[in-house]
């Protein structure tokens, strides 16, 4: 899993509590330590940018969509079904 916190640039955002309040769910929900400890990243989508670190505005998507590359596993797919014609 991976917590997108987005709207971050609003004067009324709630970064820190929208995380707390992610792990608080997680907890009443008797997750383990591995589905607690996920990768978070703070974005404006209407801007552009994300950003890994609380308070920093990114240049551009890449760390949301390094982290997409890193923790979601890819489609198993067997060759032959894999480049169906419709």
């Amino acid at each position: 899993m991976i917590l997108v916190v987005n709207k971050v640039d609003r004067p009324d955002a709630r970064l820190r509590e929208v995380v707390d309040e992610v792990y608080e769910l997680f907890l009443d929900l008797d997750a383990d330590e591995s589905q607690i400890d996920f990768p978070i990243v703070y974005t404006n989508a209407k801007a552009g940018w994300a950003s890994t670190e609380e308070g920093v505005e990114g240049e551009d998507l890449r760390p949301l969509f390094e982290l997409l590359a890193e923790h979601i596993p890819r489609p198993s797919t067997r060759r032959a079904t894999a480049c169906r014609h419709w």
